[in-house]
């Protein structure tokens, strides 16, 4: 609060100084967009990789602000495209946490259940009790998924535009029929990177 009181302050002064409450505003816009443009070349904002994956145009901090909410729409369609018996019932497998995160604070929106995955926390956190049937998976191949279940059937392929290309050209599919329960074999699933 302290704080808030001291710019409130020098931002008095500041309008005694140099005239109006915009021509305050007007300098320190100015000014910030200057200061940030040379601390990003100093820094290097361009260069910073919190991962080792391929970029598209936008650097990966702010690719990585992409595709989450498409993805999440998307998956609830797949969901409320099934019998309403099935969608009571329905796991939501993620390939890796990013996807997970994404259903869990979109989903909520389109009453879709947790997510789970086995990647990093996520497979700490185990299948939460699910059955895996039926299953909608987002960030799987078809091979994997195919050895999983036994019937596996793409429901729509998404590219959200400034999304990461990790993040790009994803099928979300339908899967029944699992081959073992998902608490049996979780350890198959799981994944640090």
């Amino acid at each position: 609060m302290a704080a808030f009181a001291l710019l409130g302050v020098v931002f008095g002064i500041a309008v005694s100084q140099f005239g109006t409450a915009s021509d305050v505003t007007a300098v320190v816009g100015s000014v910030t967009t200057v200061v940030g443009t040379v601390i990003g070349a100093f820094f290097g904002v361009q260069d910073v990789k919190v991962e080792n994956v391929p970029l598209n145009s936008l650097p990966q901090l702010f690719g990585d602000m992409f595709g989450w909410q498409q993805q999440v729409q998307t998956i609830s369609r797949a969901v409320h495209s099934l019998p309403a018996s099935d969608q009571s019932r329905v796991t939501l497998l993620a390939y890796n946490y990013g996807e997970a995160g994404a259903i869990d604070y979109f989903g909520k929106n389109y009453g879709l259940p947790k997510a789970i995955s086995g990647h990093n926390q996520y497979g700490a956190w185990g299948p939460r009790g699910t059955s895996g049937d039926p299953v909608v998976a987002i960030g799987f191949t078809k091979q994997r998924l195919d050895r999983e279940f036994g019937d596996v059937k793409a429901f729509a392929t998404i590219s959200p535009k400034y999304a990461l290309p990790e993040e790009s050209g994803l099928t979300i599919y339908i899967c029944r029929g699992p081959r073992t329960n998902l608490s049996a074999n979780w350890s198959e699933w799981t994944y640090l990177d």
